[in-house]
């Protein structure tokens, strides 16, 4: 029955929510922060579910809704003692929002008024059993942080679990024998409440307590990316040799691994992951301030690209390669992410994978080994390593299942013995029996067969002693006889003049003349390429798709070829059946290497080149050029992650400066300047730093004792604006340019700052400096600048801009504009 539901105004990130009754509190909880990456409000609302009883013993379920307009609630009475009393409590309730504080002292957070102790060791367990399922399934539907959760059954680690250890929790399992159904996954984190207790022979017991549930189950397959997680036990999606209800010990930087993995997954608030686990903020820090990373591959979606993606990834599982031998394309320029669309197809099918139907994806980059035999040469070793590190089912139950299990006891057991640990964990059992797999097939079975009884037959002979020599060739003779010998002499005698005579008339009459010794590299290539997906993939279930990224950086001589060679291989059926090839390439460049090898350069340019690319590619997708809608999203989207100062004065300042920075009736007058020769495209693909933002809106010069003040990094909204027009104008964009305009803006009016005291700097228009800094791309327009600096020798300098033609400014700060904008556009 509904009690109780009121929309509280605008977004919060995070908090808690009070709820009181006749001035008396009855229950608090947790507000979670929206997800802010979501496209639609719909996508950006977190939900946080809590129950709570009056005094009368009626309970209630509360619903607290965070998204990205509003904060709202309902509250409904769901089971009541007394009815007329529980309509008393829904009419008299009162609730009270406190806002997360981001000043607060996060390392001290008192969290449940119980001292933080830094945890000093960190383990992995797992439940497998019905009943602890059960019990683990009823504690996260409740958000139980409350109780006591029992772990017992367990064999392993007695000594090493302390008090307050960290422990992440998994449920495992054969959902087959589970009388219900659930998430196999990580789904939350606790404490060790009482340290081993009830050992009976090598079997004890423990009580944890949860501090931390996710808002949703992490299965292995989400962990699956994450290559530090991959063969973390419990955890990741390549480990091996588990038992049930097993728990395991891992470092402290696997377990930040994990919490940062987590929080990219499910979107953990930051004053929610620092304040319960502040040991993980120095590590988030350090991956923040990495030198380089690309922007939009740490931004939410735009550009309708997980939509579209689905759609792409739908055509790709319903594929069916055996009709064809043509490859799939993902066309566009350089930097209009076509990488990123591929990742999102990929995990768009990752998530659909089932046992039905099961894709594995590798990544072939050929502009790493330029020549052709050394680019095969890498893809047969990329596909190669992507087998050894698929996770095998048939490993659930079977001998090699069993010595892994053996291995790893033996590892634990002898783990303080430094020399035979490192023996014992030397064996790479999983990884030889995949190559022992692979060489089977290539070899056939029929050698090892034969090879086997022959050493077993030699064995045999060499190490039975004498007498029993004699007495089996006594025994021989007697069951053979002794014309039997004779016979077998002689046939021994005439095979070994004639074998060669009837090979010659076998070889001339009953086989082909073979030339494949003359076919090449790139043939003994496939053949091996045939036997490893042959091994590695179940072509009735189970499919390959590999993605070839920046062939667009190949030289012209090698791309046509590399594409040639991936049309004859997808000849091969073996190949073809299991393989789906994915090419992301800038077309143009395509076009240019097929006219190179195969068109007169002289021809018009549409001449054989598209014909070619059909060949080709059955079916390609193009990420188009960015319109003027595209633009907006984002730079909304980019300086969103940055500082994002809003002023309500922001008219006022516009106002002035369109009344100072214009004698003429137009607004701006510098459009032919921007789309003809001064501008041009921001064209490069240079790594560019991304820099740590802070959320101080407060200037600040850029270089404090040599170290960078990122509190200088701010754009306001009329910044935005301004700048959002001038990309527009700017010509052909890709989000990777937008990105990096940005930034370079961003770097350049802090550079000014660091130079300039606060006064002067605001006698800057910012959109000057958006002007020069996009005019300045180009080395032509920094050299009209210098030019024009050494024309005036007056003390002020006419600013060379047409809407800023009656502003002047003094030669120091010019030179110094000219500096700075030449500094930040570096190539």
């Amino acid at each position: 029955m509904a009690c109780k539901e009121e929309t509280l105004g605008s977004l919060i990130d995070g908090g808690t929510l009070t709820i009181y009754f006749n001035n008396k509190e009855l229950h608090k909880t947790s507000i979670s922060a929206p997800y802010l990456g979501g496209e639609k409000n719909a996508d950006t609302t977190i939900i946080n579910e809590d129950n709570f009883y009056d005094e009368f013993g009626n309970s209630y379920t509360i619903s607290i809704y965070s998204s990205m307009y509003n904060l709202s609630y309902s509250i409904e009475l769901y089971d009541t003692e007394n009815e007329e009393k529980s309509k008393i409590v829904c009419d008299g309730l009162r609730v009270e929002v406190e806002p997360y504080n981001p000043n607060k002292d996060e390392e001290n957070y008192d969290y449940e008024e119980e001292p933080y102790i830094e945890p000093t060791k960190f383990f992995t367990i797992k439940t497998s059993q019905e009943q602890g399922i059960k019990k683990l399934l009823d504690f996260f539907n409740d958000k139980n942080t409350n109780n006591i959760f029992s772990f017992g059954g367990l064999t392993q680690l007695y000594n090493d679990v302390e008090k307050d250890s960290l422990v992440f929790v998994v449920a495992g399992g054969d959902k087959t024998k589970i009388g219900f159904d659930y998430t196999q996954g990580l789904y939350g984190i606790a404490k060790v409440f009482k340290a081993p207790y009830d050992k009976n022979g090598r079997a004890y017991t423990i009580d944890i307590k949860f501090i931390y549930f996710f808002n949703s189950v992490i299965t292995r397959d989400m962990f699956y990316d994450f290559k530090d997680l991959k063969n973390i036990p419990n955890i990741g999606a390549m480990t091996k040799g588990e038992k049930n209800q097993a728990i395991s010990s891992i470092t402290i930087e696997k377990a930040k691994a994990i919490m940062l993995a987590a929080k990219k997954i499910t979107n953990i608030p930051n004053n929610t992951l620092f304040s319960l686990f502040p040991w993980v903020k120095d590590e988030y820090k350090s991956i923040a301030t990495e030198n380089y990373k690309s922007l939009i591959d740490t931004l939410p979606p735009a550009l309708n690209v997980e939509k579209i993606a689905e759609v792409f990834a739908k055509y790709l599982m319903n594929y069916n390669s055996k009709h064809t031998t043509t490859l799939i394309g993902i066309f566009g320029m350089w930097g209009r992410g076509k990488t990123y669309f591929f990742d999102k197809v990929k995990d768009y099918i990752i998530s659909t994978n089932s046992k039905e139907k099961i894709f594995y994806f590798s990544k072939f980059q050929p502009w790493k080994y330029q020549k052709q035999e050394s680019a095969w040469a890498y893809l047969y070793q990329t596909i190669l390593e992507s087998y050894l590190e698929k996770d095998i089912e048939y490993l659930d139950d079977s001998v090699i299942k069993k010595a892994l299990d053996i291995q790893n006891n033996l590892a634990e057991k002898y783990k303080d013995k430094t020399i035979l640990h490192k023996i014992i964990t030397s064996f790479e059992i999983e990884r030889n029996y995949k190559i022992f797999l692979l060489n089977l097939k290539r070899l056939g079975a029929t050698k090892l067969v034969f090879s086997l009884i022959f050493i077993l037959m030699t064995a045999i002979w060499v190490f039975i002693p004498f007498e029993y020599k004699l007495n089996f060739i006594w025994w021989l003779i007697g069951v053979i006889g002794i014309s039997g010998i004779i016979f077998m002499y002689k046939s021994y005698s005439f095979y070994m003049k004639s074998k060669r005579t009837a090979k010659n008339i076998l070889d001339m009459y009953g086989k082909t003349n073979d030339y494949s010794n003359y076919l090449g590299f790139q043939n003994e290539i496939e053949k091996e390429l045939s036997f490893l997906l042959q091994t590695y993939i179940d072509d009735t279930n189970e499919k390959l798709v590999l993605f070839i990224d920046d062939l667009d950086r190949c030289n012209e001589e090698i791309i046509i070829d590399i594409v040639d060679g991936f049309k004859l291989v997808l000849d091969n059926k073996d190949i073809n059946s299991r393989l789906i090839v994915v090419t992301a390439v800038d077309e143009r460049v395509l076009e240019k290497s097929i006219r190179y090898k195969y068109f007169n350069q002289e021809l018009p340019e549409d001449v054989g080149t598209k014909e070619y690319i059909e060949k080709f590619f059955l079916m390609g997708i193009k990420l188009n050029q960015l319109n003027d809608n595209d633009i907006d999203e984002l730079v909304d989207i980019y300086t969103k992650e940055l500082n994002h100062k809003s002023n309500k004065n922001n008219e006022n300042r516009e106002q002035t400066e369109k009344v100072t920075s214009s004698t003429n009736d137009n607004n701006l007058n510098i459009e032919d300047k921007i789309s003809a020769n001064m501008t041009g495209e921001l064209a490069s693909d240079v790594p560019y730093p991304l820099i740590n933002q802070s959320n101080n809106g407060d200037m600040k010069p850029l270089l404090i004792n040599n170290n960078l003040n990122i509190n200088s990094f701010i754009l306001e909204d009329y910044e935005i604006e301004y700048i959002k027009d001038i990309l527009k104008r700017a010509g052909l964009l890709t989000p990777r340019k937008i990105n990096m305009f940005i930034h370079r803006y961003l770097i350049f009016k802090s550079l000014v700052l660091s130079i300039l005291d606060k006064s002067k700097y605001e006698n800057f228009h910012s959109k000057m400096l958006i002007e020069i800094v996009i005019m300045s791309q180009k080395k032509e327009n920094l050299d009209k600048f210098i030019k024009h600096y050494r024309e005036h020798t007056d003390y002020e300098i006419p600013i060379p801009l047409d809407d800023f033609r009656a502003d002047t400014i003094n030669r120091d700060e010019y030179i110094i504009l000219i500096k700075f904008a030449e500094m930040v556009s570096p190539f």
